[in-house]
Protein backbone atom coordinates (compact mmCIF):
# COMPACT_ATOMS: atom_id res chain seq x y z
CA UNK A 1 0.00 0.00 0.00
CA UNK A 2 0.82 3.65 -0.16
CA UNK A 3 -0.60 5.18 3.02
CA UNK A 4 1.36 8.43 2.71
CA UNK A 5 0.20 8.97 -0.85
CA UNK A 6 -3.39 8.14 0.07
CA UNK A 7 -3.22 10.59 2.95
CA UNK A 8 -1.70 13.22 0.63
CA UNK A 9 -4.45 12.67 -1.94
CA UNK A 10 -7.18 12.91 0.71
CA UNK A 11 -5.86 16.16 2.18
CA UNK A 12 -5.25 17.67 -1.26
CA UNK A 13 -8.82 16.77 -2.22
CA UNK A 14 -10.01 18.62 0.87
CA UNK A 15 -7.80 21.62 0.06
CA UNK A 16 -8.71 22.00 -3.60
CA UNK A 17 -12.44 21.72 -2.93
CA UNK A 18 -12.45 24.07 0.05
CA UNK A 19 -13.97 27.54 -0.45
CA UNK A 20 -11.18 28.89 1.76
CA UNK A 21 -7.59 27.85 1.16
CA UNK A 22 -5.64 29.14 4.11
CA UNK A 23 -1.85 28.69 3.84
CA UNK A 24 -1.58 26.91 7.18
CA UNK A 25 -3.81 24.13 5.80
CA UNK A 26 -0.81 22.97 3.75
CA UNK A 27 0.79 21.81 7.01
CA UNK A 28 -1.86 19.08 7.18
CA UNK A 29 -0.38 17.38 4.12
CA UNK A 30 3.32 17.90 4.84
CA UNK A 31 3.82 14.66 6.85
CA UNK A 32 1.93 12.72 4.17
CA UNK A 33 4.16 14.16 1.46
CA UNK A 34 7.24 13.19 3.48
CA UNK A 35 5.99 9.59 3.62
CA UNK A 36 5.01 9.61 -0.04
CA UNK A 37 8.55 10.53 -1.05
CA UNK A 38 9.65 7.01 -0.13
CA UNK A 39 6.68 4.94 -1.31
CA UNK A 40 7.21 4.88 -5.07
CA UNK A 41 8.49 7.05 -7.87
CA UNK A 42 4.94 8.12 -8.79
CA UNK A 43 4.25 9.00 -5.15
CA UNK A 44 7.48 10.99 -4.96
CA UNK A 45 6.49 13.01 -8.04
CA UNK A 46 3.18 13.88 -6.36
CA UNK A 47 5.03 14.87 -3.18
CA UNK A 48 7.40 17.11 -5.13
CA UNK A 49 4.46 18.78 -6.89
CA UNK A 50 2.95 19.40 -3.45
CA UNK A 51 6.27 20.88 -2.28
CA UNK A 52 6.21 23.26 -5.26
CA UNK A 53 2.69 24.34 -4.25
CA UNK A 54 3.94 24.92 -0.70
CA UNK A 55 6.80 27.08 -1.99
CA UNK A 56 4.36 29.08 -4.09
CA UNK A 57 2.14 29.53 -1.04
CA UNK A 58 5.11 30.86 0.91
CA UNK A 59 5.92 33.26 -1.95
CA UNK A 60 2.30 34.41 -1.86
CA UNK A 61 2.93 36.06 1.53
CA UNK A 62 5.24 38.58 -0.15
CA UNK A 63 2.41 39.51 -2.51
CA UNK A 64 -0.44 39.72 -0.01
CA UNK A 65 -0.92 43.48 -0.32
CA UNK A 66 -0.76 43.45 -4.15
CA UNK A 67 -3.07 40.42 -4.16
CA UNK A 68 -5.58 42.25 -2.00
CA UNK A 69 -5.27 45.26 -4.34
CA UNK A 70 -6.03 43.08 -7.36
CA UNK A 71 -2.61 43.18 -9.04
CA UNK A 72 -2.66 40.70 -11.92
CA UNK A 73 0.79 39.21 -11.23
CA UNK A 74 -0.15 38.39 -7.64
CA UNK A 75 -3.42 36.85 -8.79
CA UNK A 76 -1.55 34.81 -11.40
CA UNK A 77 0.67 33.37 -8.66
CA UNK A 78 -2.37 32.20 -6.71
CA UNK A 79 -4.02 30.75 -9.82
CA UNK A 80 -0.81 28.94 -10.76
CA UNK A 81 -0.45 27.64 -7.19
CA UNK A 82 -4.01 26.31 -7.32
CA UNK A 83 -3.29 24.62 -10.65
CA UNK A 84 -0.19 22.98 -9.17
CA UNK A 85 -2.35 21.73 -6.27
CA UNK A 86 -4.73 20.15 -8.79
CA UNK A 87 -1.82 18.53 -10.62
CA UNK A 88 -0.41 17.21 -7.33
CA UNK A 89 -3.84 15.77 -6.47
CA UNK A 90 -4.10 14.07 -9.85
CA UNK A 91 -0.60 12.63 -9.51
CA UNK A 92 -1.31 11.37 -5.99
CA UNK A 93 -4.58 9.72 -7.03
CA UNK A 94 -2.86 8.14 -10.01
CA UNK A 95 -0.10 6.79 -7.74
CA UNK A 96 -2.63 5.38 -5.26
CA UNK A 97 -4.72 3.56 -7.85
CA UNK A 98 -1.62 2.39 -9.68
CA UNK A 99 -2.33 3.65 -13.19
CA UNK A 100 0.76 2.82 -15.25
CA UNK A 101 2.27 5.58 -17.39
CA UNK A 102 1.28 5.63 -21.05
CA UNK A 103 3.61 3.58 -23.20
CA UNK A 104 4.06 3.87 -26.91
CA UNK A 105 3.17 0.80 -28.84
CA UNK A 106 5.71 -0.72 -31.19
CA UNK A 107 3.43 0.21 -34.12
CA UNK A 108 3.39 3.90 -33.20
CA UNK A 109 7.17 4.15 -33.25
Amino acid sequence: GRPGTGWLAAVLCLLVTSPLLSPQFFVWAAPAAALALFESRASAVAAVAFAVACAMTTAEYNFFTPLYAGVAAAQALVILRNAVCLVALGLAVRAVIGVPPQRRSAEAQ
